[in-house]
């Protein structure tokens, strides 16, 4: 089978993926702060239950240490074919210690636009949809989170929409480039904040099941409760990383 392990990195996103063929993807590794690392704490020893030593693909769907943070740790317990970005980077020291990490362990850097594949997933297809070549060349007058990288995996009848942190930007360029984003489970835009999951792009994307990846008793109160009763509204069920 496909499967697909959302890890509960508090908040911030890591999302582990082996596709049937073998293949290993890892969308994202949590937070990294002075007294905590996700990729520490729970994404290697993730790998290492499962007797996993190599990722295929590692995509980093944005530069904000709540979804890169953690991969510097993972890179030092496992080989990895490529990192995937959308090109956008950052300026922070954090930043700048996760590129010399990528840099000392020599791995292939590639970024991406809406139309690239992810290659060799067997009969799992893996389409990037954002972000946009337009966006890109105007992307520092676009805000971070609508530069992540969106990714749609589809295997037979299933689908699933991995989003990053998008918002309602990003979410109408999405729908103005008229893609097929039906999707039978969907990761949360931005933990459910507020200023995403616009209730047009849900209904385009008519979920079964929605994820949202979150910290317990965040600061920034996601999800947000008129999120969480859009979801409700297309019968969507709800699963999330802070409830038991």
């Amino acid at each position: 089978p496909l499967e697909i392990t959302i890890l509960d990195v508090g908040q911030g996103d890591a999302i582990f993926i082996v596709c049937p063929n073998g293949k290993k993807i890892l969308i994202d590794g949590g937070h990294r702060t002075p007294s905590y690392d996700a990729g520490a704490r729970v994404v290697v020893p993730f790998l290492r239950s499962k007797g996993y030593l190599h990722i295929d693909h590692m995509i980093i769907s944005h530069p904000h240490t709540d979804h890169y943070g953690g991969l510097i740790t993972v890179l030092d317990a496992v080989t990895v074919g490529e990192i995937i970005t959308s090109g956008r980077a950052s300026t922070s020291t954090s930043y700048k210690a996760w590129q010399n990490a990528v840099i000392q362990h020599r791995i292939r850097y590639r970024s991406v636009t809406s139309g690239d594949t992810l290659r060799g997933l067997g009969h799992v297809q893996g389409v990037i949809l954002h972000p946009t070549r337009s966006i890109m060349e105007q992307e520092d007058r676009v805000y971070t989170n609508d530069v992540s990288v969106v990714t749609h995996l589809t295997y037979g009848t299933f689908s699933a929409l991995f989003t990053g942190d998008i918002e309602q930007d990003a979410e109408e360029a999405i729908l103005s480039h008229d893609l097929d984003i039906k999707s039978t489970i969907i990761k949360a835009p931005h933990h459910g904040s507020a200023t995403s999951s616009s209730l047009l792009f849900l209904r385009a994307v008519d979920p079964e099941a929605v994820v949202i990846s979150v910290g317990i008793r965040n600061k920034f109160q996601h999800p947000s409760r008129e999120v969480l009763g859009r979801y409700r509204q297309l019968g969507t069920s709800v699963y999330r990383t802070d409830v038991g």
